[in-house]
């Protein structure tokens, strides 16, 4: 038998936490940390229903109305009503923009880079998409005749990984990510990936809007960097209400794993020719009921590092096309086929008719 401290011994360094925890509660709402891989769906009950596993933890004979509802693979704060009327109160506060919601996410690529702002508003509708038939595929994507939705983003660090390790080396060259903090300003399904590939940038490891590089995020990240990071509003009696939750730890680990990664790049350029200059730097988020701190290794990357950069990642997210140019083109197509077929009934009777006539 392996001893005990050789037991782990040459194990890749993880951090996983998979649990439910109530982080604020009041009369009428509560705050609850969400881990990722459990679903926000239908109440069941199973130890995999976070509503069901949300009633026994609060303790109430009365089945918890979700507020808002999480991806699977998304981690951070959810909230629950206590009542309908809580309900009702939170989703007015939301339909009038008073609700403040924000997350954490790493995206891939260089956000700043070639006049692109570190902080902007992206303010693009986006709608499920539709088939040339006019079926919904569900899929959530950006077209101009969707409803309207608002993500505002802040650029908070950047990293460029190298392509040198074991992990990393089917890469074939180095890759930048961006630590962003996001804040919505509507509530719409999937909108912060939507809009975060719309403009070049998809989340690490996002299955369906950065499906290219997916493979390659797995590299650095267990499964899809989103976190919901802090959320207040007015509550029923006036009162602000205000929760928070740290990075969840598999991500904070994901995180400390591409500093780590990014720090071989600094010692392998030697200061000369690559990073023009290294600090150590403190991202601390501190809100109303917890407080984070990671401490990261982050450079002022100079013009030979920033040449090095992959482009931004991930094809922009484009709206599908019309539902005129789709019929168009289907016209066009059957104008085609029918007249390709013409052409060959006729040169089929000249060979087999009239040549035989001729002759």
């Amino acid at each position: 038998m392996t001893p005990e401290s050789e037991l782990t011994k040459g194990a890749a360094s993880t951090s996983q936490w998979w649990d439910v925890e109530v982080l604020k509660v009041t009369q009428d709402f509560a705050a609850v940390f969400k881990p990722a891989g459990l679903g926000t769906g239908a109440w069941e009950r199973t130890s995999t229903s976070f509503a069901h596993v949300v009633q026994r933890r609060l303790a109430t004979p009365m089945q918890p109305e979700l507020c808002n509802r999480l991806g699977l693979h998304a981690s951070g704060l959810q909230m629950v009503a206590r009542s309908s009327e809580a309900l009702e109160h939170f989703l007015s506060q939301r339909m009038a923009g008073k609700v403040c919601s924000e997350h954490l996410a790493l995206v891939e690529g260089f956000v700043g880079l070639d006049g692109e702002p570190a902080e902007g508003v992206i303010d693009v509708p986006i709608n499920i998409f539709q088939d040339s038939m006019g079926r919904e595929v569900g899929g959530i994507v950006c077209s101009k005749d969707g409803q309207r939705a608002v993500t505002k983003y802040k650029l908070l660090r950047r990293w460029c990984v190298p392509a040198t390790t074991d992990d990393t080396r089917f890469w074939g060259k180095s890759r930048w990510f961006s630590l962003v903090q996001i804040r919505t300003l509507t509530d719409r399904l999937n909108q912060i990936q939507a809009h975060l590939a719309f403009i070049g940038h998809p989340l690490v490891c996002d299955c369906r809007y950065g499906a290219a590089n997916f493979e390659m995020d797995s590299a650095v990240a267990p499964r899809l960097f989103l976190h919901h990071a802090r959320i207040e509003f007015e509550d029923m009696h006036g009162q602000n209400f205000a929760a928070a939750s740290e990075l969840a730890p598999d991500l904070q680990a994901a995180l400390l794993r591409i500093v780590e990664l990014a720090g071989e790049l600094e010692a392998s350029e030697g200061g000369e020719g690559g990073l023009s200059s290294k600090t150590a730097t403190t991202i601390t988020i501190t809100t109303t009921t917890t407080a984070a701190t990671i401490t990261t290794a982050c450079e002022a990357a100079g013009e030979a590092a920033v040449a090095q950069a992959l482009p931004r990642g991930g094809s922009a997210w484009t709206a599908p096309p019309s539902r005129a140019l789709v019929a168009v083109s289907v016209i066009l197509y059957f104008i085609i086929v029918v007249g390709f077929g013409v052409i060959g009934c006729c040169f089929a009777y000249f060979i087999f008719i009239l040549s035989p006539k001729c002759i």
